[in-house]
């Protein structure tokens, strides 16, 4: 787990890039009909609630073109989660591998 530190790391800071201009984006689709949104921090708290699939449905889009990228955003925001699963199998199945081949070198037929 400790040598993915670096993939999951570049994880956080592309999610956090993701969540920025996904907010700043929904934040300007939906300033002038959407009552719910009072500030760019708004559009960041729907990014952050939407890409982790929590949903609380405070803050939802009223214009076809807000719910036409939410609906997209909220497909990425599925496929990135799914990333940090690939990242922990590899690195889980690279110590597996090395386990088991330094067991064999021991003797051991495990």
């Amino acid at each position: 787990m400790w040598q993915s530190m670096g993939e999951l790391g570049l994880l956080i800071i592309v999610w956090a890039m993701c969540v920025t201009v996904a907010g700043s984006v929904f934040y300007y689709v939906e300033i002038d009909t959407n009552d719910e949104i009072s500030s760019a921090v708004d559009g960041l708290w729907w990014a952050v609630v939407t890409m982790s699939t929590v949903g609380y449905g405070d803050i939802t889009p009223q214009t076809f073109l807000g719910k036409s990228f939410a609906t997209v955003f909220f497909y990425i925001s599925m496929v990135f989660l799914a990333l940090p699963l690939t990242i922990i199998v590899g690195a889980f199945s690279k110590q597996y591998d090395n386990r088991k081949t330094w067991s064999l070198a021991k003797g051991n037929k495990t």
